[in-house]
């Protein structure tokens, strides 16, 4: 009859069961947390990527223009050159 009182007086957790019950739940959550930073960092490089690969775009676009109307002026350069030799050697 001894062991069905102490039954009924039972109504909490010891100090061992807590400590347990915190060391688990804190590994679960460094488990999940250090999931959540992996991924965190790893989603925003297509981002920085997408927005990299586009300055470069508008870059190299920038450059070759500017290399075309370059060619274009020496060109035009060339045949007012040209122009004005025979022009010369004519007259």
């Amino acid at each position: 009859m001894k062991h069905f009182d102490y039954c009924q007086n039972n109504k909490g957790v010891t100090l061992i069961e807590l400590i347990v019950a915190i060391v688990v739940i804190s590994i679960a959550l460094v488990g999940v947390l250090s999931v959540i930073n992996y991924t965190t960092l790893h989603s925003a490089d297509p981002v920085l990527r997408h927005q990299a690969i586009a300055i470069a775009e508008a870059y190299m676009e920038e450059i070759s223009l500017k290399t075309i109307l370059i060619l274009i002026v020496m060109v035009k350069l060339i045949v007012v050159c040209s122009m004005m030799s025979m022009i010369t050697m004519v007259s």
